[in-house]
């Protein structure tokens, strides 16, 4: 059986790393980049089972990337996971709609997120306005 591969996107790339490194030492496969424009680059022809995307990009917006994902036939029922510094910015309506399943706001408690990701992966595929806000 193949290792889960988790695309993670922030432009703060020390949070990147941190993430790629704490989630690779829970088994996952993990791809990291700080820009949205080199998604499509990266993960093309790849498997990828979830997505850990910052609301905040320097050259898109979280939300649209996670629209393009969704768009994609192949990667259309994978879990999303925005980050943000404040989730109170954010038209949550807009998020449901986006393919997002959970926000989770920064500072990330690490042992939260793990948590949320292994639930993420039990969970069975959701309605478009039903995610979750962990913090």
């Amino acid at each position: 059986m193949r290792q889960k591969r988790i695309l993670v996107v922030d432009d703060e790339l020390f949070i990147a790393h941190i993430l790629e490194f704490c989630l690779a030492m829970e088994g996952y496969d993990v791809v990291a980049t700080g820009r949205g424009e080199e998604v499509s680059q990266l993960i093309a022809g790849l498997p990828l089972d979830l997505a850990i995307i910052d609301f905040t990009l320097p050259d898109t917006c979280g939300l649209d990337l996670a629209r393009e994902l969704v768009a994609n036939e192949r990667l259309r029922e994978i879990p999303i996971i925005l980050l943000t510094t404040d989730s109170d910015e954010i038209d949550m309506k807009e998020v449901g709609r986006a393919g997002v399943r959970t926000i989770v706001t920064k500072p990330i408690n690490t042992p939260e997120l793990i948590k949320t990701i292994s639930v993420l992966f039990d969970a069975s595929p959701i309605e478009e306005d039903e995610f979750a806000e962990t913090g």
